[in-house]
């Protein structure tokens, strides 16, 4: 691997927290972030147009999704930290840590796919998790200190379970000590006595990584984490984290099933992908709380990722378009709540009714992401529910088909059930509402849900368009287990 092409995407967000760090008031802070936005953009476009050599076809499209979905994000941190800072939520030393915290976690994330060695792969993760979980913490209080603590814990056992994992399945797929890259690992063997080695990896790595992910019966930290953290910043968890944790892990689950062949791995994918499935359907229901509801849904929707990867084939296909529209519709939907946020100063509980008539436009871009979100025609969503589910018919696993059906739609009848009486009603009275109505929404809070909710809409039809080749030679590097 180039040096020179891996380091290139890392340079953005490097160059932005140096320059944050340099900041000297909350102005050039902001401005800092405005100019990281644009330029991770455009890089984005570049690694678009131009792929970069030392990037294979899976780690570019998980880049390109850090780019975009990152961009977003960042571009809402703007509004919702520069309006808690205006109300004097946060201090200025506390907006620059947060965007200080912010950019080393874009960083982390593109460096998951940026590096090409296992191990480097495994740092990177972990690099994600502790710029994380103080971000989830930020501003402080008891609430967001709790849910970084449960975070931090659960996730670093999985980190160090996750790197035992990864030692196993390279040892035992023979690849080479000191060696432990991409490259190196093309043609994987099983070692003499490495079957036992490679099994226990592959559990482990599910239990490690998938907590990472977010996979059920690993997800407990999850629902306080994304409930307790900034919006912008459970927008990019639930985006883009949680699939950096599964990049890792099927990276190690392709390297396993080219060694020992694919049905012990893909079983393990299929088992986790169903249970996480399950538990969102028995959780959305009962939710009342717009960023916990959204988070079980995260739970889901990792879920369908997992099983797409288990089933193979167009199923595959459909996994690595999911991680795209899933990222969209959960962008818009995590930064309207933290809209809501801003207006209610909660995300639910009674205060919280009434959205639409106190949020307009937020509140219709809410209703538009759970449709998005829930699966249903034309939206992306839709599109990669559909490739996932056709490909487990192909693969001949009718029951498991069945069940994914089936708890797709208790989780389409529980936002049917539960997002209504958040947006409808009579709203309290609420401070900068005057004889006319509610205040004004600012644009710069509408700007990063539009545009990801118009993500949502093509993303299904428009991606498989624009990065034909990468996406089906994504599918085909981790059917093949590494070669390029």
């Amino acid at each position: 691997m180039s040096a020179a092409d891996a380091v290139l995407p890392l340079l953005v967000p490097a160059a932005a927290l140096a320059a944050t760090w340099a900041a000297r008031s909350p102005r050039q802070v902001l401005g800092v972030a405005w100019l990281c936005v644009a330029a991770l953009w455009a890089l984005g476009a570049v690694l678009a147009l131009r792929p970069l050599g030392a990037w294979d076809a899976f780690s570019r499209w998980y880049g390109l999704l850090v780019l975009t979905l990152g961009g977003l994000s960042l571009w809402m941190s703007i509004h919702y930290v520069g309006t808690e800072r205006t109300r004097g939520e946060v201090d200025d030393a506390g907006l620059r840590r947060y965007f200080l915290l912010f950019e080393a976690f874009l960083l982390c994330l593109l460096a998951v796919g940026a590096v090409a060695n296992y191990l480097a792969i495994w740092a990177a993760v972990e690099g994600t998790t502790l710029t994380s979980v103080l971000l989830v913490a930020f501003p402080g209080g008891r609430g967001p200190v709790e849910a970084g603590w449960k975070y931090i814990v659960v996730t670093g056992t999985g980190g160090l379970l996750a790197l035992l994992a990864t030692v196993l399945v390279l040892v035992g797929a023979g690849v080479p000590l000191g060696a432990w890259t991409l490259a190196a690992a093309v043609l994987p063997h099983v070692a003499r006595g490495g079957r036992i080695a490679l099994e226990a990896g592959l559990v482990l790595a599910v239990v490690g990584y998938g907590s990472k992910a977010g996979l059920v019966p690993f997800h407990t930290w999850l629902p306080d984490a994304h409930s307790e953290a900034p919006a912008p910043v459970s927008a990019a968890l639930s985006g883009i984290k949680l699939v950096g944790g599964l990049y890792a892990l099927l990276r190690l689950t392709s390297l396993a099933s080219a060694a020992i062949g694919p049905v012990w791995p893909h079983a393990l994918l299929v088992m986790t992908g169903l249970l996480s499935l399950a538990l969102a359907a028995a959780a959305v229901p009962g939710q009342r709380d717009l960023k916990r509801m959204f988070a079980y849904s995260s739970i889901e929707h990792m879920g369908v990722i997992a099983l797409g990867a288990g089933f193979g084939g167009v199923a595959l296909l459909g996994a690595l378009l999911h991680m795209w529209t899933h990222g969209f519709a959960k962008t818009a939907l995590f930064c309207g709540s933290g809209n809501v946020r801003l207006r209610y100063a909660a995300t639910g509980g009674p205060s919280v009714r009434g959205i639409l008539a106190a949020l307009p436009l937020t509140g219709s871009g809410l209703a538009v992401g759970a449709a998005a979100i829930a699966g249903l025609p034309p939206f992306g969503l839709f599109w990669s529910e559909w490739l996932v589910l056709w490909g487990g018919v192909q693969a001949g696993e009718f029951l498991w088909v069945a069940l994914a059906l089936a708890f797709l739609l208790v989780n389409l009848l529980g936002f049917g059930l539960r997002l209504p009486d958040l947006l409808l009603g009579r709203p309290p009275v609420l401070a900068g509402d005057g004889p006319a109505g509610p205040a004004a929404e600012p644009a710069a809070s509408l700007w990063p849900i539009g545009l990801a909710l118009a993500g949502a809409l093509v993303a299904g039809v428009a991606l498989p368009l624009a990065l034909h080749a990468t996406w089906l030679r994504a599918a085909g590097l981790l059917a093949g287990g590494g070669v390029r």
